[in-house]
């Protein structure tokens, strides 16, 4: 487990998948950690999709290619390319076992660098190394924990989102083929008790805010995810748990008259050979502990 530190604020992250598994300021916890039968991680990456495929596979080439929910990334084993007291980063690239399933060469990199007391910064370059277009989706997938459970917990949005979402389909398996209405707690606010995670995720495509803030309402803000380069935004947690996840993404899940071919999928990313897909995600704590 690699550590950084940067004065009282402190993260821990796994090698295994690049995944952040603490954050912590003066002992008080941040993320969500693993409890078996309701959620066993902590803030995976979703690479090189997000979601489910319709039948759990694509085409391409004239071959099939089976991918499970979310693709591969939580599996890939990064090397530490540098690091500091407060910083590192970490790649992977494809592999003989990655190229059976998604045949395209890539490196991830992904680097967390913690600033003063109160931010974490999270940066992801996904370069094509080979010599064709690269498709894919990304996201990311943090949990952060509600002390004593979600009844006195509310998410804050910069700007009032848009009254209808998508969800998953009845089965909960793809994403369902049109939006739903959605009624909000309130203009730019979600209340985490009212169960809204009842029928899985709440799925915000191209979002108004840049930013959501996890809010209690005796103490105020916990923490703020600022993810302004985000295309889709991902709310979920288990019914009732302690914990929820804000999720920026790129890409969504197939719905049920997703196209099988992999470059007729429209909710991919489409990367140029040679070319670098950045962005940068900051996790932000109160000035005060």
């Amino acid at each position: 487990m690699i550590e950084l530190r940067s004065g009282a604020l402190s993260a821990r992250i796994d090698p295994l998948g690049a995944e952040l598994r603490s954050l912590q300021r003066a002992g008080e916890e941040y993320l969500w950690q693993p409890q078996p039968g309701v959620w066993s991680q902590s803030a995976p990456w979703l690479f090189p999709f997000v979601g489910r495929l319709r039948g759990g596979h694509f085409t391409h080439d004239g071959r099939r290619f089976a991918m499970p929910l979310h693709g591969f990334a939580s599996r890939l084993h990064f090397a530490v390319t540098q690091q500091l007291a407060d910083a590192v980063w970490l790649e992977a690239r494809d592999t003989d076992a990655t190229r059976v399933g998604y045949p395209f060469a890539f490196r991830l990199r992904i680097g967390f660098a913690l600033h003063s007391e109160r931010e974490l910064a999270i940066g992801v370059h996904l370069d094509n190394l080979g010599a064709e277009t690269l498709p894919f989706g990304f996201g990311a997938h943090p949990g952060f924990a509600l002390p004593g459970g979600p009844q006195d917990w509310c998410l804050h949005f910069e700007q009032p989102e848009d009254p209808q979402v998508w969800r998953l389909n009845d089965a909960g398996t793809l994403l369902a083929t049109q939006a739903e209405a959605f009624a909000w707690s309130a203009p730019a606010r979600l209340d985490l008790g009212a169960n809204p995670f009842a029928r899985d995720a709440l799925i915000l495509k191209q979002p108004r805010s840049s930013w959501v803030a996890l809010v209690h309402r005796e103490r105020g803000e916990r923490l703020r995810l600022y993810a302004p380069q985000m295309q889709h935004l991902g709310l979920w947690a288990r019914p009732l748990a302690a914990y929820v996840c804000i999720e920026p993404w790129w890409g969504h899940d197939d719905d049920a008259e997703a196209p099988e071919a992999l470059l007729d999928k429209p909710q991919l990313q489409r990367l140029a050979a040679g070319d670098t897909f950045t962005r940068w995600i900051q996790l932000r704590l109160p000035s005060d502990p």
